[in-house]
C-alpha cells in the first residue's frame, strides 16, 4: 500500500501536520520544563558538584552556531535545486522532505536548549529556546511561502487550493 498522496492538496496538508506536530511537541515541553524548573526550584544534584553546565552550555553553543545556519542552507540548496521539468507532485514531495529536515534541526536545537535549560538551570537559557519556537512560527508552510519557493504557476497553486 503506498502512504504517499497522490493529490497537490493532501501533499500540503501532510506539510501543515507534520508542522503543527513538531511546534505543538516543542510547545509543550518549553511549558512543562518552564513549570518544573520555576515554580519547583527543581535542581539535580549532579550541576552543583561539577562544571557539566558549562561544557553542555558551550555545547550549545557551537551546535546553535554550526547547524542553526545549516539547516537553511540545505533547504535552499535543495529547492534550488529541483528541476522545473517535475510536475507539482514532486515538487511538493521534494519540498516537504526538505522542509522536515530544516524544521527538524530547529526543533532538536530548541530541544536540546530546554534539555539544558532543565537540566543546568540558568533563565538566559528560555531566550533561545523562544527564539527557536518564534523561528519554528515564522517557517510555518503557507501556500504563498510554497509557491514563492518552489516558483509555482497560478495554475499549480490553484491545485493546490482544490
Amino acid at each position: 500500500m503506498n502512504s504517499e498522496p497522490t493529490r497537490p492538496k493532501e501533499h500540503y496538508k501532510q506539510i501543515n501536520l507534520i508542522f503543527i506536530g513538531l511546534f505543538l511537541g516543542i510547545v509543550i515541553l518549553f511549558g512543562v520544563s518552564v513549570f518544573i524548573r520555576i515554580t519547583n526550584n527543581f535542581r539535580f544534584t549532579f550541576s552543583a558538584q561539577d562544571d557539566t553546565g558549562i561544557i553542555f552550555k558551550i555545547l550549545l553553543g557551537f551546535l546553535i552556531i554550526i547547524l542553526f545556519p545549516l539547516s537553511y542552507m540545505m533547504h535552499k540548496r535543495k529547492i534550488e535545486k529541483l528541476s522545473q521539468n517535475l510536475n507539482l507532485i514532486q515538487k511538493l514531495h521534494v519540498y516537504k522532505r526538505s522542509l522536515i529536515v530544516k524544521l527538524i534541526i530547529i526543533e532538536f536545537l530548541c530541544f536540546f536548549n530546554l534539555a539544558v535549560f532543565f537540566l543546568f538551570g540558568g533563565s538566559y537559557l528560555l531566550i533561545p529556546a523562544s527564539v527557536f519556537l518564534l523561528i519554528l512560527l515564522m517557517n510555518r508552510p503557507t501556500i504563498h511561502k510554497i509557491s514563492t519557493e518552489l516558483n509555482l504557476t497560478i495554475e499549480e497553486r490553484e491545485k493546490i487550493l482544490l
